[in-house]
């Protein structure tokens, strides 16, 4: 369950705007992370580094495995004993390139804060 399969990429572009026009926004900086639940049984993830900020697309594509990576070794608690999935995008909005433990750290922390809102979503469904 290790693995970012391609059904998990978000690039459905109707997904992508109803994402981004009706998600909510945490900020864990350095990281912006949109989100609405998703019908189906798996996430979308959506990753976006900004090209005003980081104009090389070397450091782009770096920033961006660093938060796969992070992502895809810690998912597999979303998929523990939870029946309500999202639609998420991970935004890169520092100006600083960060290491890969902070980055982890904050993917981590914004599993765990989608776990406990499913925890709520399904308490209010019963």
């Amino acid at each position: 369950m290790l693995n970012f399969l391609k059904k998990e990429k978000l690039n459905n572009k109707k997904l992508i705007n109803k994402l981004f026009k009706n998600g909510k926004i945490i900020n864990l900086c350095p990281i912006n992370i949109i989100y609405i639940p998703y019908n189906k049984n798996y996430n979308k993830i959506l990753f976006n580094i900004s090209k005003k900020i980081f104009k090389n697309a070397i450091i782009r594509n770096k920033i961006k495995r660093k938060i796969l990576e992070s992502y895809r070794l810690n998912k597999n608690t979303f998929y523990k004993k939870n029946k309500i999935y999202f639609l998420i995008a991970y935004i890169y909005i520092n100006y600083n390139i960060y290491n890969y433990w902070i980055i982890k750290e904050k993917i981590i922390e914004s599993i765990n804060y989608l776990i406990n809102l499913k925890k709520m979503l399904i308490y209010e469904n019963i």
